[in-house]
């Protein structure tokens, strides 16, 4: 059986003209210097540009528009249900948020079109692209650019649900096309940012790398516990999180999950109207900070701080990474007499704890409005370390479980219930820009380029992608042993060109327990999309076959007869199917999942073999999980 992943059928259409511009024939950009030395790095070494990556998660790579090409959108809205002029459509945007180009429409630029160095957008006749988010965001960011002979200069504004101002960035200089100028944007709850030319060319800013949530947050409001309007109450003890029971008997899931609150001695909860509060507020009492612990390391908080009305107060705010160390501070925020609210906006990277001081009467800052990540980023796909852009670094890790702390971060780095060995050596994590790197990844290092993985429990299948270094063509095999050392599976002379990953898939009726990866350098495969389940799924899926290609998938373990569906996203993680009657069913994908065409009905064996062509767009970024009308899983396996 075959059938259309919708996501990504493309043709080369005719490039059309851009809007107010004339096309010049444009000189081929020089190829980036390559990179020296070996790609594999000396203990304790890292290199990269100087400043921190973060991850790109619209690039606008998706539509096939062709080097020097030009596409347009039918109306002046692009989001992941829109069909482009030529017909490519839907998904060639992630969800998540729609762009906005008001009362005109959108232009996609292929590579080298006016200098482009990668697939971007802009709008046109309008200066200003508006974003609007589906949840609220603690932190943005994008990079602007201007077409080669056309420079710009650009401001972008971000706006809360209320329409309220909440950061700003002014004044951005956009001399050509070749500089991308990050930009980066904190505050409460933004709804939606306004990407806007100051110049007025007749076009917006063009705009890549827009990197944001597709899933909401915690937005923690503390409105949960029933306060009587002017009075406070005590928590009972020094720890607030979701499963606390208030003093008053209320209980657990009065706080959202994710963030554990504490103090030195208990945490006072304020009704509205009390000492002026406009809205329910917490603090630490006893003479202590009010510490926030996240579950999950952040990348940028929010929240707002008041005092009580008559008792102005002066705090100051750090936020500490997972060694304790400090990486950021804000001081001296004054807290008005009127108990009036003031943002607080954290940006750092790897933010685990955050303290919000003791003021001048013995308690803290009021807390409210808080906006943090409570569920893992994706972890499984080795974007949790953070690195100097385009760069790599050696670890002091021979080991990488979710409780590793390398080089100072972690835990967290990981996914859980899983060990990688690097035996005698050391695990280099590697950049996107790396060597040619499209993600992060890792390998191991000075151990004759072999990397192991244990597995907490016996798996029915796994699968990864393995990827080389720019200019260093590998050859690898892996071998797949089940608890007791025995050979169930195993996958020879796997040729990886380069940094386009390779999907390998093992699996075995007797059970996976550990995979050992050899490679032909003194570094390993590059590691990354590594897929794995617990034991306890009924369906085991495998996935054979190149990508792009055509792929071939086995599903057994099925109800024979029953109907079954496959699920779709752009990541793993935990989240719930939103639809039909599975719906809140547990799944091993996160985001935006969505259902892909047609409909499979189990055989008389309780098998489901089908095959399918994968775009090169979809490789090593989309996962798939198949349900069935049972509501039973599958593992999960990346393209």
């Amino acid at each position: 059986m075959t059938f259309s992943l919708a996501l990504l059928a493309q043709t080369p259409q005719s490039p059309i003209a851009p809007p107010a511009v004339t096309k010049l024939p444009q000189a081929p950009k020089a190829a980036a210097s390559a990179q020296q030395g070996s790609p594999a790095l000396q203990p304790g070494q890292s290199v990269g540009d100087g400043m921190l990556g973060t991850s790109a998660l619209e690039s606008f790579e998706t539509p096939n528009i062709g080097v020097g090409g030009v596409l347009s959108t039918t109306g002046e809205t692009l989001d992941e249900t829109s069909i482009l002029s030529d017909g490519q459509g839907p998904n060639m945007v992630l969800g998540g948020c729609s762009y906005t180009s008001s009362g005109g429409q959108f232009q996609l630029h292929g590579a080298t079109y006016f200098g482009m160095p990668s697939q971007t957008i802009t709008g046109f006749p309008s200066s200003t692209v508006v974003i609007d988010y589906d949840y609220a965001q603690s932190s943005v960011s994008l990079a602007l650019n201007a077409f080669d002979g056309y420079p710009d200069t650009a401001e972008v504004m971000a706006y809360d649900a209320g329409g309220n101002l909440v950061a700003s960035v002014t004044g951005i200089n956009l001399p050509d096309a070749a500089t991308q100028v990050p930009v980066v944007l904190s505050g409460a709850g933004i709804k939606k940012i306004e990407v806007t030319s100051t110049i007025g060319q007749g076009w917006s800013p063009l705009i890549d790398d827009h990197n944001y949530s597709t899933e909401p947050g915690a937005f923690e409001l503390f409105e949960a516990p029933t306060i009587a309007v002017g009075n406070a109450i005590v928590v009972g003890g020094p720890v607030l999180d979701d499963t606390t029971v208030l003093s008053n008997g209320e209980g657990p899931g009065m706080v959202e999950d994710g963030c554990t609150y504490g103090s030195t001695a208990d945490i006072q909860w304020n009704g509205q109207d009390w000492f002026g509060q406009t809205s329910e507020t917490i603090l630490a009492v006893g003479g202590g900070p009010l510490t926030l612990t996240y579950d999950y390391v952040q990348n940028g908080v929010s929240f707002t701080l008041n005092a009580f009305e008559t008792y102005p107060d002066t705090v100051d705010v750090t936020a500490f990474d997972s060694g304790g160390a400090v990486i950021q501070t804000v001081s001296g925020i004054a807290l008005p007499t009127d108990a009036s609210q003031v943002a607080v906006n954290l940006s750092a990277n790897g933010i685990k704890r955050v303290e919000i001081g003791v003021g001048v009467y013995g308690w803290s800052g009021l807390l409210d409005n808080h906006d943090y990540l409570d569920a893992p980023p994706a972890i499984d796909l080795f974007e949790g370390y953070q690195l100097l852009a385009n760069g790599a670094e050696v670890t002091n890790a021979s080991e990488l479980t979710a409780a590793t702390i390398a080089n100072g971060q972690g835990p967290g780095l990981v996914a859980p219930n899983v060990t990688y060995s690097a035996g005698g050596g050391l695990f280099q994590w590697n950049n996107r820009g790396y060597f040619g790197q499209a993600t992060k990844n890792v390998n191991t290092n000075g151990n004759g380029g072999l990397l192991e993985i244990h597995y907490d429990s016996t798996q029915s299948s796994v699968n990864f992608t393995l990827a080389a270094f720019e200019g260093y063509a590998d050859t690898a095999s892996c071998t797949a042993y089940d608890a007791h050392g025995n050979v169930v599976d195993s996958v020879g002379g796997i040729a990886i060109a380069g940094p386009n990953p390779v999907a390998v898939s093992l699996s075995s009726a007797s059970g996976i327990s550990r995979v050992a990866i050899q490679g032909s350098y003194s570094w390993s495969p590059l590691f990354d999309h590594s897929g794995y389940t617990g034991s306890d799924y009924a369906l085991s899926m495998t996935l054979t076959g190149p990508c792009p290609g055509v792929q071939t998938a086995a599903i057994s373990g099925g109800r024979p007869g029953a109907v079954a569906k496959l699920m779709y996203s752009n990541r793993i993680g935990g989240s719930l199917i939103p639809f039909g009657a599975c719906t809140g069913t547990p799944t091993e994908l996160a985001g935006n999942i969505k259902l892909l065409n047609p409909t499979f009905r189990y055989d008389a064996n309780g098998e489901i073999n089908f095959s399918n062509f994968t775009p090169a767009a979809a490789c090593g970024r989309i996962f798939i999980q198949l349900v069935d009308i049972d509501c039973n899983l599958s593992n999960v396996i990346a393209l």
